[in-house]
């Protein structure tokens, strides 16, 4: 039905509102697209995980100037934490870029992006336990150093290694079980697919807590001592106790 005429020429019927239309043929219920995330939230993550390569590149360097002096079994623990958060943080990459449309809005699809995710916490917890591992380790052989009778110096150092050392203990915490969790529960995922994401999450992090186990092991060997594996396996599980 049209409208009515305006100096002698009709108006034509308006065009039909395709939000609308789409909204009337889905039943009101959500779209794929619905589900999808915005460009600035990708770039986020895409943004962190630049700056955890930074660092895990900084400190590598730090480790491998330092086996030049000592044993390369002394540092396995802490090269090993950091080789996997180098590795955790290039696929989490691939999956974020992965994730995005072609097109020039730009969107991320779900599953992709939520897997980046997951892995982006474990790259960054990953780092901090390689980054506080070496410090802490300067500070012990620092405190060692000292002779007994500079005894404000040893006690200093002794307050310095408990304060990095809880800080240390809440990043990894937050990093590793906190930050993942949530993401899970936030993902855009439907619901069962977030129970393959908490699933998926606890199998990666047992890898992890494997490969940092093997890490204890041969370090023990380089320097003589002797632990149960199936304890060092436990301890991963509140790794910074092992810091």
């Amino acid at each position: 039905m049209t409208s009515k005429a305006t100096d002698g020429q009709p108006e034509s019927d308006p065009a039909p509102d395709s939000t609308a239309d789409s909204s009337g043929a889905s039943g009101g219920k959500a779209t794929g697209r619905d589900w999808w995330i915005s460009l600035n939230v990708t770039r986020t993550r895409i943004t962190l995980l630049g700056f955890n390569l930074s660092v895990v590149a900084f400190m590598v360097g730090i480790l491998l100037a330092d086996t030049q002096e000592k044993a390369f079994g002394v540092h396995l623990p802490a090269m090993s934490a950091l080789y996997v958060s180098f590795l955790t943080t290039m696929i989490s990459v691939g999956c974020l870029l992965a994730s995005q449309e072609l097109d020039r809005v730009g969107l991320s699809k779900p599953w992709s992006f939520a897997i980046g995710d997951v892995l982006m916490y474990l790259a960054m917890s990953q780092s901090v336990s390689g980054f506080t591992r070496k410090y802490l380790s300067g500070i012990h052989e620092a405190i060692d150093a000292i002779h007994r009778e500079h005894l404000p110096l040893v006690e200093f150092g002794g307050f310095l290694t408990t304060a990095l050392a809880s800080v240390g203990v809440l990043g990894w915490a937050l990093l590793t079980y906190v930050g993942p969790l949530v993401s899970i529960a936030k993902s855009p995922v439907p619901k069962g697919g977030r129970k393959v994401l908490f699933a998926l999450y606890v199998v990666l992090l047992l890898c992890v807590f494997y490969i940092a186990t093997q890490a204890h092991i041969l370090q023990d060997a380089v320097l003589g001592d002797y632990q149960e594996p199936w304890s060092i396996f436990l301890y991963q599980f509140v790794q910074p106790l092992a810091f």
